[in-house]
């Protein structure tokens, strides 16, 4: 763990990282290529003790970090992984969320969909994050629960069609797919009506997504939340002037103040009672349901 090599360097009798008794072990066991990896800082070598490694599953994932942060190509062209054993790493990298997702997205970014095997790793970490991600949470990062999104519609939309016949990829088929799968389908789509600037239909693609697999509520209502065109929908400019103003007339009495408690009870304050205070207009049952 990072936290704990710090915590050796700032020892005063401080030698080397614990981890380096395992060094002569390379080339026997996993524990020995994690040690060298660790201890190795260029890309080359990092790949040439990645290619010792036959168990992932006994193979320290602090290592895989530093591996891929140093910048080595993974899975190795001639040492191709299997799907599962990708999805496998990927959940252990996503533990780390605060390492994970930074590193998700940059491989999103440079993802080569004519590389199978890096494409599918890709896919892997894309779809781990997607889960990992703390789309209810407040305060989150915005841009890059958005990246995030946006990553995954892309992804969904070159996966799908290279695995799935045509005609499982059609909406009255789609029970046929996984469940983040058939999200995938309509995420994808929600995006690309997004881009052709039709806003309605990205809400409706992104509920019908949500309808399909009920895990994802918090990120559809992330998107609804976060997307500028949709909130232009539900929220008209003269709703946002009077939330603006029942702001200013809170502002200016006490919070028990008896005054407070009567605008509340008003209907105007109930038009705008999700703006004022920072709540959600419900995914299920909002005006453009």
């Amino acid at each position: 763990m990072p936290k704990n090599r710090k915590a050796e360097l700032a020892k005063p009798e401080f030698v080397r990282h614990a981890y380096t008794l395992y060094t002569p072990l390379y080339g026997k066991y996993e524990l020995g290529a994690a040690a060298v990896i660790m201890e190795t800082k260029d890309a080359f070598g990092i790949e040439k003790a990645l290619k010792t490694v036959e168990h992932w599953n006994a193979f320290p994932i602090q290592a895989l970090f530093h591996a891929l942060e140093r910048g080595a190509r993974f899975p190795l062209p001639d040492k191709p992984l299997h799907i599962e054993e990708m999805d496998a790493l990927a959940a252990r990298l996503a533990q780390d969320k605060d390492r994970f997702l930074p590193l998700a997205l940059r491989a999103a970014e440079q993802a080569d969909s004519g590389d199978w095997q890096s494409f599918c790793w890709t896919r892997g970490l894309v779809l781990a994050a997607v889960q990992v991600w703390p789309w209810s949470a407040k305060g989150q990062d915005e841009e890059q629960g958005m990246a995030l999104a946006r990553a995954f519609a892309r992804v969904e939309g070159d996966f799908l069609p290279r695995c799935y016949a045509g005609e499982v990829l059609q909406e009255d088929s789609l029970f046929a797919l996984p469940p983040l799968h058939r999200f995938g389908w309509y995420c994808s789509r929600a995006f690309d009506a997004l881009e052709k600037g039709k806003a309605l239909d990205y809400v409706r693609l992104l509920r019908a997504g949500l309808d399909s697999c009920e895990g994802v509520k918090d990120m559809v209502e992330f998107l609804a939340d976060h997307t500028e065109e949709v909130q232009r929908l539900i929220t008209p400019p003269e709703l946002k002037a009077l939330a603006d103003q029942v702001r200013v007339i809170l502002a200016r009495f006490a919070p028990d103040d008896p005054a407070v408690a009567a605008l509340k009870q008003s209907e105007a304050y109930r038009n705008v009672a999700h703006l004022v205070e920072g709540t959600s207009i419900p995914v299920w049952g909002g005006p453009l349901q």
